[in-house]
């Protein structure tokens, strides 16, 4: 009897201790983590910040898992913008603890407005061709990670990653955060990076430009250069203005920066010397652009816009004539702030063609685009009163996002460069005024740059 008293208890010291190490091992995962108030808060920043731009996006339910965070510790070492990065490194040695295992997100923690996607829905799909097949209204969708903080909680680190086959990227993008606290949480610095990946049946640039050419919609990726950089054989990808970083890829495919792109035209801050230094740029891919019979280059040059502003809209509300955007000096400057080489003759072309409006012929314009004419809206405006007037535009044009106004380009002498401005409404104090700079790359128009103009 008592044989069998020290048998079974040393089976049980034996399997205690079994368990104790699978656990450390990670085979035994603790129950789910339970997120608190302050790290929602700070999630909901970096949604705001991350996401505004990106149209119709999904936010997965867990919280993303990491291995490791040394290329983010690379970031940091080389951001030369941040004084000392010591405290910052100090929070990333508890970054891949605190995100081994994922946490639920409490979705109603969140914004309830925005869309949100299980994680077991998530891992059914074998690509993100899967996805977008199921939502083909979608973007993509994100996964977060769970911040950390300092010891007095007035920084943190966070990070969030987009999945996307539009994206000018051949995997993820992954967007890390630094934030503090004065009153409110608030973006110190960002970092965007694209980690590589590895395709069995092709390269990393062949996987990158085979998601640019099947992606739904119009794909991120616009075109592709390579240049010979310190040295190195190096890709340059042109991504759409606004939505993604312009980012610069060594040969095997690991991204290193992005001197220029994103919502601000600056990328992710690094490689400034990359357009100084790069030499022999030879075109290697650029995608196609439909063009619809019969249109000129300016119907051209205006649907281009169109998409580059809203690439996942399938109704576009558009004021039947052209608006009468003159203000040459404010667009002017913006050329020169943004240090963009131009022929001041394109934006005498631009002032002298938008002094009248010119009525637009639906027939030129892509499929998308529903013209409204303007005298119907000014008769709305007339009847009604703020907000019933808003109110009864959409109940007239449910399926109407607002609508848009569209200036006629103005196209440099060579037809190498255009410019053309649109706007936005969707309230009455709810609106964005755009200016688009188009390049013409193997004979079609691309855009470049994007700049906001006005927003109310």
């Amino acid at each position: 009897m008592k044989r069998d008293i020290k048998r079974s208890a040393g089976l049980c010291i034996v399997t205690l201790l079994i368990i104790g190490l699978l656990g450390g091992c990670g085979l035994f995962q603790p129950d789910t983590p339970v997120m608190a108030e302050e790290e929602y808060a700070v999630m909901k920043k970096i949604l705001l910040y991350g996401s505004y731009h990106l149209p119709r996006v999904h936010v997965v339910d867990r919280t993303r898992t990491l291995a490791d965070c040394s290329d983010m510790e690379t970031r940091l070492l080389a951001d030369s913008e941040i004084a000392d990065a010591g405290p910052w490194l100090n929070m990333l040695d508890s970054f891949t603890g605190k995100n081994r295992f994922p946490a639920l997100i409490d979705t109603s923690a969140l914004f309830t407005w925005m869309q949100y996607i299980s994680e077991t829905e998530v891992v059914t799909f074998k690509s993100l061709t899967d996805y977008h097949e199921q939502y083909p209204e979608n973007s993509g969708y994100v996964r977060l990670t769970r911040p950390v903080f300092n010891d007095s909680g007035d920084s943190a680190i966070a990070e969030f990653s987009f999945y996307s086959a539009m994206m000018n990227c051949p995997s993820p993008v992954r967007h890390m955060y630094l934030l503090v606290k004065e009153e409110e949480w608030r973006i110190y610095r960002t970092f965007n990076y694209c980690p590589p990946t590895f395709e069995s049946n092709g390269s990393w640039l062949e996987a990158l430009i085979y998601n640019a050419e099947n992606a739904p919609g119009v794909p991120y990726t616009q075109a592709v250069w390579s240049y010979e950089y310190q040295g190195d054989l190096v890709y340059y990808t042109l991504a759409l203005p606004g939505h993604d970083d312009n980012y610069v890829y060594d040969s095997s495919g690991t991204c290193l920066g992005a001197p220029d792109g994103g919502w601000n035209n600056l990328g992710d801050g690094s490689l400034q010397d990359f357009f100084e230094s790069a030499q022999n740029p030879t075109l290697i891919w650029v995608r196609n652009v439909p063009v619809i019979p019969g249109a000129n280059e300016e119907y051209q040059i205006m649907n281009a816009a169109l998409e580059c502003i809203f690439p996942r809209r399938d109704y576009l509300h558009l004021i039947d004539s052209t608006s009468a955007y003159t203000e040459h000096f404010s667009y002017k400057y913006k050329l020169d702030d943004g240090g963009i080489e131009y022929d001041s003759l394109m934006l005498e072309d631009y002032l002298s063609k938008n002094r009248q409006p010119l009525t637009l012929d639906e027939t030129y314009l892509s499929d998308a685009v529903h013209i409204v004419p303007k005298a119907e809206l000014d008769s709305l405006w007339e009847q009604y009163e703020y907000p019933l007037d808003w109110q009864e535009y959409y109940r007239r044009y449910p399926l109407s996002n607002g609508y848009i106004e569209i200036s006629r380009p103005g196209i440099a002498p060579d037809d190498s460069m255009a410019v053309v401005n649109l706007g936005w409404q969707f309230s009455g104090d709810g609106g964005q005024g755009y200016m688009l700079v188009f390049i013409r790359i193997d004979g079609k128009w691309i855009a470049r740059w994007r700049f906001g103009t006005w927003v109310s």
